[in-house]
């Protein structure tokens, strides 16, 4: 088993433009998205190699939480808060999350691997560029 990276990410500081009050707002998405994938990796990483059958349960739920909520990011929104932002979201995030989840239910560990490999380049994008992004 690979320990999974958990991302900490703070979005009270961005806003984005064209964000309509009535519905969540980008960072909220964001935000939740980012919290459920984290509270999967907590699971991830406490329990290690002795996963039970409903902590993988747990996971794969709030692995799919988190991606329901990462789709509905309006990804234009974050390339023109920041460039680059809604592409690596997409590419980086979104895309690791689905193989993620298809590696797990489909018992398939490359695959798997190679959605938090995805994950962990988008961590690290995101870390090195968060100073710019906050700042626009």
């Amino acid at each position: 088993m690979f320990k999974i990276s958990i991302f900490i990410l703070l979005f009270a500081t961005i806003t984005l433009s064209g964000c309509s009050l009535s519905e969540p707002s980008n960072p909220e998405r964001l935000s939740k998205s980012i919290n459920y994938s984290n509270q999967a990796a907590v699971i991830l990483n406490q329990t290690g190699s002795n996963l039970s059958q409903e902590n993988m349960t747990e996971i794969i739920k709030l692995k799919k939480q988190a991606l329901d909520e990462a789709l509905l990011v309006d990804t234009k929104a974050l390339n023109n808060q920041y460039q680059g932002f809604g592409d690596q979201w997409k590419s980086k995030y979104i895309k690791g999350l689905e193989l993620f989840i298809e590696g797990i239910e489909n018992g398939d560990n490359q695959k798997s691997l190679q959605g938090q490999v995805l994950l962990d380049q988008w961590g690290e994008w995101y870390s090195s560029n968060i100073d710019e992004i906050r700042s626009n």
